[in-house]
């Protein structure tokens, strides 16, 4: 049996100041970021809020049905705003669904 080593490095985990130097100007940026982007919602909110998966809300953007988009990098982002007025272009009135001439075969 071999005895138990005594010089085992720390098992502290927190960050050294010297490695996160430029960490903290970016965390320092992440709250000015929020607040710009606080009109917007990701794809995962967008599904959840909708009640539909993120697949269907894929497939809306991919056949050019869905909501409008911007992507920011590599981020797709929906204004809430455009979301709404997507939303409200869907309506359409009952009384005039069967009114409509069909195309004869």
């Amino acid at each position: 049996m071999r005895p138990k080593d005594k010089t085992r490095p720390s098992t502290d985990t927190s960050p050294s100041p010297s490695k996160n130097s430029d960490t903290s100007a970016a965390t320092a940026i992440a709250p000015a970021m929020r607040a710009i982007l606080a009109d917007y919602i990701d794809p995962a909110q967008l599904a959840k809020e909708l009640g539909v998966s993120q697949r269907t809300v894929a497939r809306w953007y991919a056949i050019r049905i869905g909501p409008p988009r911007v992507t920011l990098g590599r981020r797709p982002m929906y204004k809430r705003t455009s979301v709404t007025a997507w939303i409200e272009r869907q309506e359409r009135d009952p009384a005039a669904v069967g009114t409509a001439k069909r195309r004869r075969a």
